[in-house]
């Protein structure tokens, strides 16, 4: 064998040898990449069900401060409907004060003309 026979020979077998260290590296990049797709798969439908647990959260928060916005407007309204009642029962008192005051007033002035 001549010296160009055993340079092609070594050729090829680095050929060979290279083609065979691509195809694993191509192999593993291969298997990394599924590894990475299915991991960002995995990420988004954390963060989707993340997200369905926000809303309901939130809509229940919404529904607490709609109750408590109405609990709130019933309380203001009772206390206004008794603010109401006091004022009415104290102008009442007030005109039977003043009636009588004006009864006794005109019983006065018949007592004093007669």
């Amino acid at each position: 064998m001549t010296e160009k026979d055993n340079l092609t020979v070594l050729q090829n077998a680095l050929e060979d040898e290279l083609l065979l260290q691509i195809t694993k590296k191509m192999d593993l990049y291969d298997k990394k990449i599924n590894e990475i797709f299915l991991t960002l798969e995995e990420l988004q439908e954390i963060m989707i069900l993340q997200i369905d647990e926000a809303k309901k959260i939130q809509n229940n928060f919404t529904e607490l401060e709609i109750d408590a916005k109405i609990s709130k407007a019933m309380e203001e309204f009772e206390y206004e409907i008794k603010r109401t009642q006091k004022i009415q029962k104290n102008k009442n008192s007030n005109l039977t004060i003043y009636f009588l005051i004006a009864i006794v007033f005109l019983i006065l002035g018949l007592i004093i003309k007669a």
